[in-house]
């Protein structure tokens, strides 16, 4: 008997946990009074290799005018779009970049280890013509931050193992820097 409610429990718990992972879509009325910028994530699962992830803000994002063909074209056309924005993880001292492109921050002190952005607005997954499978995740930035396009910033942003190198993706020739909102 102490077996099966051990068994209970324990799937009890999985059922909790894996139904609060889902990702909270954000309602129709938030989406009607948003117009942007948009940060935009896309993973990717090369062969023989783990996933990998990039990111991009801009103010307009169509999906359907991805080229599909290959990853490389793919990549291309997606930052043709939106601006490269460094793939945020959780030990990430986004502060030091911004400092390093010229400018002072402090909402990383206001959201420690918290998202900059809004809840999801929608998720696509395909398959590209040369067998890798993409994921694109699309959301909001915080409303409380400004984005500003900075040219020169080779010296402030390196390559990461969780990226493509983006020193070779020709059409990044900027990347998005969020700022505290000016009153």
């Amino acid at each position: 008997m102490m077996k099966y409610k051990s068994v209970i429990f324990i799937s009890i718990i999985l059922f909790v946990a894996c139904g609060s992972s889902k990702p909270r879509y954000a309602t129709e009325e938030e989406l009607r009074q948003y117009t942007g910028p948009y940060y935009v994530i896309f993973t990717f699962f090369p062969e023989n290799s783990h996933s990998m992830s990039m990111g991009g803000i801009g103010d307009i994002f169509d999906i359907e005018s991805l080229r599909k063909n290959n990853l490389s074209d793919f990549v291309e056309s997606f930052y043709q779009q939106l601006v490269y924005f460094p793939f945020f993880i959780n030990d990430f001292n986004y502060r030091e970049i911004a400092n390093c492109l010229g400018y002072n921050i402090t909402w990383d002190i206001k959201y420690p280890n918290t998202p900059i952005f809004s809840d999801l607005i929608e998720i696509k997954k395909f398959k590209l013509q040369d067998g890798i499978y993409v994921n694109i995740k699309t959301y909001r930035v915080l409303g409380e931050l400004d984005v500003k396009y900075v040219e020169d910033y080779e010296e402030c942003i390196v390559p990461s193992s969780i990226e493509l190198d983006i020193n070779k993706i020709k059409s990044i020739d900027k990347v998005a820097v969020l700022l505290d909102k000016e009153d």
